[in-house]
């Protein structure tokens, strides 16, 4: 992944410093760490690429970021876009194994999927035991263009 334009650090560099110090910082309130894997998608086409999640359940909130590769597709809109890496927070609301997420993320990078760093984050999830199957969509929500939206369907496992 390239450098970061304003620190000059490697993406995944970032990604595991958050990952230590939320680990050191938070030890005694996280209940569960995840890690989710998956492809991806714009405006709901597949877009040959991936996306790698960690995320630390904190009550009913969840920290966490993310790893995007390098994705190209050949969607209403053509579009290649370049590796990314974000961060995020969200509030979860629990019924038996379903969840519901929403919050606001971080992205290094803007590009055509997300005109604009900050972004909203919504997500929806199935869990059982260590398992869980998610659908995640980060959108400007119309403040910024373009907007064709980044999503993911993942498996994550928890710890």
């Amino acid at each position: 992944m390239g450098k970061d334009s304003k620190l000059g650090i490697q993406g995944y560099i970032l990604i595991a410093i958050f990952i230590a110090l939320s680990a050191w910082f938070f030890a005694t309130e996280v209940e569960a760490a995840e890690f989710e894997i998956g492809p991806t998608l714009l405006s709901g086409e597949f877009a040959d690429g991936g996306m790698l999640i960690f995320t630390e359940r904190l009550g009913k909130w969840t920290l966490g970021g993310g790893y995007v590769s390098k994705q190209t597709c050949k969607c209403r809109v053509e579009v290649d876009l370049e590796e990314n890496i974000f961060f995020q927070g969200q509030r979860i609301v629990d019924h038996k194994n379903w969840e519901l997420g929403i919050g606001a993320a971080y992205f290094q990078n803007t590009n055509r999927a997300l005109g604009k760093n900050l972004t909203w984050s919504l997500s929806l999830g199935y869990g059982k035991e260590h398992w869980s199957v998610r659908v995640r969509h980060w959108s400007n929500a119309g403040s910024g263009s373009p907007n064709l939206g980044q999503d993911v369907v993942t498996i994550g496992y928890a710890f």
